[in-house]
């Protein structure tokens, strides 16, 4: 059976029906290219068929894979580019954080500088196990969180504001997060004490009014210049989960700011054994 003879005539014919050609003969291409595949890797011949195929798309200067033609490249980049500045599908595509992801992600976080990284952990714990959208976590200002203590435990109280214009104790909702003792990275409670310590060592000033997670950038020597009066920019948050993500070879690269709500949602409803959901109280909770 060679590329020329036996091999290359089925598929020739098969291949210029399903491109019309030439008018379709009686039986169906589906039908005939079924037929064919089975019989070649029946008799162990697949090998051979698929040279064959590659040798007629070659000769008749057909491209098989779209997305290898320069246009087609040139359209796909460009369109990912669009996605990516005007933020389109990430939400759609986001992929789920797992809690071994983001206790994996947290570690990463450990040579960064220390008010970053206390940032940084309280604002993934708060956003996992709470399922809250990542604006609604940048616009905490300290008087929408306090930790309390009660006789039954502690919990971090949080206030969110339903709109940016809104007045707070007026239209707010409270959630309250306790810690989840079954993964040390959903202990937000403790993640809250780091994040004070580190303040208090900083000697940075607060207000009732000032923004818990701050706009920060990056000077020279990973020295964070804080701005107190903005909340962090999302660009930001994004660009060092990002740097996080390609340093450590165990995260996938799909993980975007999204992917914190739809894996709080996920661990909340199929995988906590503390503070488990019913479909109905997540719906209670969440405000979709």
């Amino acid at each position: 059976m060679t590329r020329t003879g036996n091999s290359l005539s089925p598929f020739s014919n098969l291949t210029k029906e399903a491109l019309h050609l030439r008018p379709p003969v009686q039986t169906t291409v589906p039908t005939s290219s079924t037929t064919y595949t089975r019989t070649v890797k029946t008799q162990g011949r697949i090998d051979v068929a698929k040279c064959a195929l590659a040798a007629h798309f070659n000769n008749t200067r057909i491209n098989p894979n779209p997305a290898q033609d320069t246009n087609a490249r040139r359209y796909l980049v460009g369109l990912q580019k669009f996605n990516k500045k005007k933020n389109v599908d990430e939400e759609i595509q986001a992929q789920p954080l797992t809690v071994q992801e983001l206790s994996t992600l947290m570690n990463g976080l450990a040579g960064m500088h220390p008010f970053v990284g206390s940032l940084l952990r309280l604002l993934l714990a708060v956003g996992f196990p709470g399922c809250f959208r990542i604006s609604e976590v940048l616009n905490f200002r300290y008087n929408d969180v306090q930790l309390v203590s009660e006789g039954s435990g502690r919990y971090l109280s949080v206030r969110i504001r339903w709109h940016k214009k809104a007045n707070v104790e007026e239209d707010c909702q409270i959630y309250h997060l306790v810690d989840e003792t079954t993964y040390p990275c959903l202990r937000v409670c403790t993640f809250h004490e780091e994040y004070l310590s580190t303040l208090r060592v900083s000697g940075a000033n607060m207000s009732s009014t000032t923004f818990v997670f701050p706009n920060f950038v990056f000077q020279h020597g990973d020295v964070p210049h804080v701005d107190w009066q903005r909340p962090l920019e999302q660009n930001v948050l994004r660009k060092v989960l990002s740097d996080v993500v390609e340093m450590i070879p165990n995260l996938p690269i799909g993980i975007s700011l999204h992917s914190l709500r739809r894996g709080g949602v996920f661990y909340r409803v199929f995988e906590s054994t503390e503070r488990r959901f019913n479909f109905r109280e997540l719906m209670a909770w969440c405000r979709w």
